[in-house]
C-alpha cells in the first residue's frame, strides 16, 4: 500500500505542475509636451485718426449738411490720414498670412510628433510582447524540463524500489 502512496505522490508532484503566464497590461499615457502660446500684440501698431472730410456742392461750396454733398474733399494732412490706413491694413494682412504659415507650421509639428509617438508605442508593443512571449516560453520549458525531471527520477524510484524488493 506504501508502494502505491508513493507512486501517487511523484504522479501527483509531477503532474499537477503548471506554469505561470507572464502578462504585461500596457500604459496608455501618452505626454505631450506643450509650447506656450503665440500671441500678437496688434496694439502696438499705431492707429491714425480719422479723417475730416471737407463736402462741397456743385459749386465747390463748402456745406456742413452730408445730404447737400456733391463731391468729397480731403486736404493733404487728412489724404497722408487715409495713406496711413492703407499701410495699417496692409501691415496686418501680412501678420495674418505669416499668422496662417505660423500655425500651418505649428499643425505640421504636431501632426508629425503624434505620428513618431504612434509609431513608438508601436515598436513598444511589439518589444513588449517579444519579451512577454519569450519569458512564457522560458518558464514553460522550465515547467517541462521540471516534469520531466520528476517523471525521470521518479521512475529511477520505482525500479530502485522494485529492485529492493525483488532483491530482498
Amino acid at each position: 500500500m506504501k508502494k502505491i502512496c508513493l507512486v501517487l505522490i511523484i504522479f501527483c508532484i509531477t503532474g499537477c505542475q503548471t506554469f505561470k503566464k507572464f502578462e504585461v497590461k500596457a500604459d496608455n499615457t501618452n505626454q505631450i509636451l506643450k509650447e506656450a502660446e503665440y500671441n500678437l500684440d496688434i496694439n502696438s501698431l499705431k492707429k491714425p485718426d480719422k479723417p475730416k472730410l471737407i463736402f462741397l456742392t456743385k459749386d465747390f461750396n463748402k456745406t456742413n449738411d452730408p445730404g447737400k454733398t456733391f463731391y468729397v474733399a480731403l486736404d493733404e494732412k487728412e489724404f497722408k490720414k487715409i495713406l496711413k490706413l492703407s499701410e495699417l491694413c496692409n501691415t496686418q494682412i501680412n501678420v495674418i498670412r505669416g499668422q496662417k504659415d505660423l500655425i500651418d507650421t505649428y499643425i505640421l509639428k504636431i501632426n508629425q510628433l503624434l505620428e513618431l509617438i504612434d509609431n513608438k508605442d508601436l515598436q513598444i508593443k511589439k518589444l513588449t510582447n517579444n519579451w512577454v512571449e519569450s519569458e512564457n516560453n522560458f518558464r514553460k520549458e522550465k515547467t517541462n524540463h521540471f516534469k520531466s525531471k520528476m517523471i525521470g527520477n521518479g521512475i529511477s524510484g520505482i525500479l530502485l524500489v522494485i529492485i529492493l524488493i525483488l532483491t530482498v
